[in-house]
């Protein structure tokens, strides 16, 4: 059994998952509209994310534009690897400082830019 996290954004689908391949690395497949359901759309949602992986050497996230727009709950995503070097670029990136070096054994989060909580163990 494997379980792949999905994440539904409100229009920015796109940008998120270019962040995060900058950040991870990986292959990205985006799913877009066709131009037939594109014409019938008015214009701000014919840009709009059917699906969206990445897939990585250690993991696969899905994404979406279409999903809700209200969040009943709420959760974190952990990323954890053997390799503190990677956790730390990692963790720099998606913070977006240079600077971070959470102390080992250190619990550190942080939210992207697109209000996405990932959570390192160091």
């Amino acid at each position: 059994m494997t379980l792949r996290p999905m994440i539904a954004f409100s229009g920015n689908c796109r940008q998120a998952m270019e962040f995060y391949r900058e950040c991870f690395g990986g292959t990205l497949d985006v799913q877009g509209l066709s131009d037939d359901v594109k014409s019938q759309l008015p214009e701000n949602m014919r840009d709009i994310v059917l699906r969206a992986k990445l897939t990585t050497s250690f993991f696969t996230l899905l994404a979406s534009d279409l999903g809700q727009t209200t969040a009943p709950g709420r959760i974190a995503l952990v990323l954890e690897s053997g390799d503190r070097e990677i956790r730390k670029r990692v963790f720099r990136k998606l913070s977006g400082t240079e600077t971070a070096d959470p102390e080992p054994g250190e619990t550190a989060a942080t939210i992207d830019p697109f209000g996405v909580e990932w959570l390192f163990n160091f």
